[in-house]
């Protein structure tokens, strides 16, 4: 398999103060034809140690290093998908144990036929040198006296405040803030969610995208998570697919099944839209999907309230079987033939739905014409007898053959007076669906075929008699003669007509031929 993976970062030297922020982006992507999945780390090394900061794995779940698990929980790291192939790393509250070199890794992962993901080929970027200068020991901290959080300036207003020194509490004053009405005084006010998507209805292996749209649109210090639910046809219970947490993770449910293997989660830079892309559907796709968005504040102590929930409309998705494309010939025909010959019956498969389509082909009599069609045989992965076989007893007396690719044929050895009757195949057609089961998408019939069996004729001949020999001698013998005879050794009849005479060991015949005369041969005789 040909390597098209791509990871390329722009090389930065960056500076930074201890407790702001940064953010990195790395390019991925890869233009397999194959069925691939891609993985992307970030890692920081200092010297000859590395370490890594944070990864997404193939099944789009997202795991930290060692240094940095707490500050993961808590929303200080996380990474991004931002368009089809970039993955923006953010660090907030910088520490100075942050600074060093930042690189991106990308692996490409194919799954073999028993299961198993196996990793094709890894690159990585090139480095970005990070320096974070510490700050001041004097901090300045200022808090809320009534919900004992931090206080932010773009927040909700604040009458009374104590300013905290290294940890103790040097004076108290009063601010006065003109506060200006809007989302941000009611986070539930206009909050609404939309599920949308622009393919309602696909095919067997199509894919389709659903998006989770929130408004209005709200500031950085909002944590957003967004949980797809999922309710299969047929009215099952509705059950979590998978969470975008507002810490940046992907959970996936407890019964995705399927779904893991071959569906991505992306949002967008704003976190307002919330992309759930599903390829190769099945009809384990097919439902009802719905999202279920959820506002969070963080608070002074790094852990999160949530401030309010909505969910979205219901968004159904259909998923259909292909078209069937599958024609069997139906010529109408008639077979006379003699009792004891082969009898053939051909099927043709005039055109199918895939070029990987699997054929049962059952062969059916009415006999007589007209009565109810019982089975004679079945043929697909092996050949089964129908109850006509074991009746007719026919079953020493049958071929299954297929000619060539969509030619098939049934061969009645032996042919029977009782055989006669009418005769069709049918065909079903069998394809793999997106979950490798197989499935019967389509069936047809054939024209019928009546077939009439009779005695043999009175007299026959066959290679093996001498006659035709002997009869030309004797024709021969009988023109010489004829035309040699003198006409005064030949007696006249009815108005002077020559008389022929014939003798033959066996028989006399006397002279009663009144007109010229006429040779016909039969077995041993001549008139």
């Amino acid at each position: 398999i040909p390597d098209s993976l791509v990871v390329s970062s722009t090389p930065q030297t960056i500076q930074k103060v201890e407790g702001g922020s940064l953010q990195l982006s790395c390019d991925v992507s890869s233009s397999s034809a194959q069925h691939t999945h891609l993985s992307v780390s970030w890692y920081r090394q200092t010297g000859e140690q590395v370490e890594e900061v944070l990864s997404l794995s193939r099944d789009f779940s997202l795991r930290a290093g060692s240094s940095y698990a707490q500050r993961f929980s808590v929303g200080d790291v996380r990474l991004d998908k931002v368009g089809d192939s970039t993955f923006r790393l953010s660090l907030f509250n910088l520490q100075t144990t942050d600074q060093g070199e930042f690189y991106c890794q990308g692996t490409e992962w194919i799954e073999d036929p028993d299961g198993a993901w196996f990793p094709m080929t890894s690159k990585r970027s090139q480095s970005s040198e990070v320096t974070v200068q510490p700050t001041s020991k004097n901090i300045l901290s200022v808090f809320c006296k009534e919900s004992q959080r931090i206080l932010y300036l773009h927040e909700y207003g604040c009458p009374s405040v104590v300013v905290v020194i290294q940890g103790r509490s040097v004076s108290r004053i009063t601010f006065f803030f003109v506060i200006i009405p809007d989302i941000r005084q009611n986070p539930k006010s206009g909050f609404a969610v939309t599920a949308i998507s622009r393919t309602p209805g696909v095919t067997y292996f199509d894919s389709f995208d659903l998006q989770c749209i929130l408004k209005p649109h709200y500031p950085s210090w909002v944590g957003i998570s967004v949980t797809w639910r999922f309710q299969p046809v047929g009215g099952g219970e509705s059950h979590e697919l998978v969470t975008f947490s507002h810490s940046g993770g992907v959970q996936w449910g407890e019964r995705s099944g399927n779904f893991r293997g071959r569906s991505v989660v992306e949002k967008s830079d704003s976190s307002h839209n919330v992309r759930l892309s599903i390829s190769r559907a099945s009809d384990s796709e097919a439902g009802k999907y719905q999202c279920v968005a959820e506002l969070w504040r963080r608070e002074y102590n790094a852990s999160w309230v949530r401030l309010a929930e909505r969910a979205s409309n219901l968004l159904e998705i259909r998923v259909q079987r292909p078209v069937s494309r599958l024609q069997i010939g139906k010529v109408k025909r008639t077979l006379g033939v003699v009792e004891g010959s082969t009898v053939s019956l051909t099927c043709s498969v005039r055109s199918q739905t895939n070029p990987d389509s699997r054929f049962s082909v059952l062969w059916f009599a009415h006999r007589p014409p007209g009565a109810d069609g019982k089975l004679i045989v079945r043929s697909g992965v092996g050949m089964e007898y129908g109850t006509y076989a074991e009746e007719a007893a026919l079953k020493d007396r049958l071929q299954l053959e297929v000619l060539s690719p969509g030619q098939y044929t049934l061969t009645l050895l032996g042919a029977r007076i009782e055989d006669s009757g009418s005769y069709y195949c049918h065909v079903e057609e069998w394809v793999l669906d997106p979950n490798q089961a197989w499935y019967q998408l389509a069936k047809d019939a054939s024209g019928m075929t009546e077939l009439v069996v009779r005695m043999p004729d009175k007299f026959t001949w066959s290679s093996s008699t001498p006659f035709p020999i002997f009869g030309i001698l004797i024709i021969t013998i009988l023109l010489v003669r004829f035309r040699s005879w003198p006409s005064s050794k030949t007696g006249e009849g009815k108005n002077g007509v020559p008389l022929l005479w014939i003798k033959e060991p066996h028989l006399n015949y006397s002279p009663t031929c009144l007109e010229p005369p006429v040779l016909s041969i039969h077995p041993g005789t001549i008139d």
